[in-house]
C-alpha cells in the first residue's frame, strides 16, 4: 500500500473518530440533563401533597398545571365531592397507578350540571 494513501487512510479515520466522539459527548451531555430531570420530578412526586400544602394559593395554581393536565370536581348526589385529576407529562408516566374500581361509578351519581372542571 503506497504510503500517501495510507496517511489519507489514517486522516480519514481520525476525522470519524473525532465526529464519533464528539456524537457520544453530545448524547451524554442530554443523557446527564434527561436524568437530572428525572430525579428533579420523582423529588417533587415523592410526596407532591407536602408541597402542595406547604405554599400559599398562588402557588398552589401554579402547582396544579405542573401536575396536572386536567382537575375535575364532581358533586355527587349525597352532598360530598369527589375529585379527578389527569396527571401532566411526566407525572403521568411516573404515577401510573391502575384506575381503581368504581371510579367511572363515581361519574354517572354526579347530578348534571355538577360537574366543575379546572384546568
Amino acid at each position: 500500500m503506497p504510503l500517501d494513501l495510507l496517511k489519507e487512510e489514517q486522516d480519514r479515520i481520525a476525522r470519524r473518530l473525532a465526529f464519533l466522539d464528539s456524537r457520544i459527548d453530545a448524547g451524554q451531555v442530554e443523557y446527564d440533563q434527561a436524568k437530572a430531570h428525572l430525579e428533579d420530578c420523582l423529588a417533587l412526586a415523592r410526596d407532591m401533597h407536602a408541597i402542595y400544602m406547604s405554599i400559599d394559593d398562588s402557588l398552589r395554581r401554579i402547582c396544579n398545571q405542573a401536575f396536572f393536565d386536567r382537575i375535575n370536581v364532581y358533586e355527587l348526589d349525597d352532598g360530598g365531592d369527589v375529585v379527578d385529576a389527569d396527571p401532566g407529562e411526566p407525572f403521568n408516566t411516573l404515577l401510573d397507578p391502575p384506575a381503581p374500581r368504581g371510579s367511572a361509578d363515581l361519574r354517572g351519581q354526579a347530578r348534571p350540571g355538577c360537574v366543575r372542571e379546572r384546568t
